[in-house]
Order: C-alpha cells, then sequence, then structure tokens
C-alpha cells in the first residue's frame, strides 16, 4: 500500500475548554507515532451515540461532507 493509499486520521473532540485544534496536533505530535497523529480535528457539542448508547461511528463519517 502506498502513502496515496492510506487513509487520514481525523478527530472528533467534545469541547469542554478553549484548547485550540493546533495545540491539540502538537500534543499528539509528542505522544504518538506520526501515522497516528490527526490531520484534522472538528469540535462538536456532543458525540453521536447509537440506541445501544455507543458512539455511532457512521453518524460521525456521514458529518465529514459537512466540515468539508
Amino acid at each position: 500500500m502506498g502513502a496515496d493509499d492510506e487513509e487520514a486520521v481525523i478527530a472528533f473532540d467534545v469541547r469542554r475548554g478553549a484548547l485550540p485544534a493546533g495545540d491539540l496536533i502538537a500534543h499528539c505530535r509528542v505522544r504518538l507515532t506520526p501515522h497516528k497523529v490527526p490531520r484534522q480535528i472538528h469540535f462538536l457539542d456532543q458525540l453521536p451515540k447509537n440506541t445501544a448508547g455507543k458512539i455511532d461511528k457512521v453518524a460521525l463519517t456521514e458529518r465529514l461532507d459537512g466540515f468539508q
């Protein structure tokens, strides 16, 4: 798999403070290997959950269209 075939890491964060996305990414760069550092961070009021109370990953993926 070449570099062009890799998926981008995107993070969703429930905003509780005033930490900018750049600071969060810098924090990740210090603690994670480069391929795990998110390229983007999207802030939400709350994470979508399914009927079982788990994070709804499909709904998060669908929200990406609205951010781009």
